[in-house]
């Protein structure tokens, strides 16, 4: 029974994990690769392996149509619900600019508002089939009171995002891109 003692808790090494061996190179399931060595104090975690990234928003991704047409000076801004659930969306619009084969954010005041004398909700609803054209899109950094508006130059698109719950990634719908 001695004997199988030593056979008995090689195998469990193995069994859990214990022992690396030549065939497995990988790093070991959610450990982080890094070419240069991290080190925290003892017994403190790493932002790795504490900070998972945050869930997306439950509720289903809303069917939308995010449409920006240039006029000049200025664009037409509208958000077309079509899908057949209300669609819960922030009224912050974001605005990106073209990126080598991605896109960056950008400086821009922009809002799914009714006209440019109330400030807008945080969140509004937008019914299946309903529209909202929000005033013009100065072609700069603002949509209201523009005396003082930086132009936006390059391949923009304007993002319309959910109202995700507080800690969630809201669901993102671009516009095509456009030149102002």
């Amino acid at each position: 029974m001695l004997r199988a003692l030593p056979v008995l808790s090689m195998l469990l090494a193995l069994a859990c994990g214990g022992a690396e061996t030549p065939a497995n190179d990988s790093p070991p399931r959610g450990a982080a690769e890094s070419a240069t060595p991290t080190s925290s104090p003892a017994g403190a975690e790493t932002a790795e392996q504490s900070e998972a990234p945050p869930p997306v928003d439950p509720a289903p991704a809303p069917t939308l149509e995010v449409l920006v047409e240039a006029e000049g000076e200025a664009a037409t801004l509208r958000v077309r619900n079509r899908g057949e659930a209300v669609a819960r969306v922030r009224t912050a619009l974001k605005v990106e600019a073209r990126e080598g084969e991605g896109w960056a954010p950008v400086e821009a005041s922009l809002a799914l508002r009714d006209d440019c004398e109330a400030a807008p909700p945080a969140c509004r609803d937008l019914a299946p089939g309903a529209e909202l054209e929000p005033p013009a899109w100065a072609s700069g950094d603002a949509q209201c009171g523009c005396e003082g508006c930086v132009p936006l130059e390059g391949e923009l698109r304007v993002v319309v995002e959910s109202c995700a719950p507080e800690g969630h990634l809201p669901h993102r719908v671009a516009s095509a891109p456009v030149r102002l």
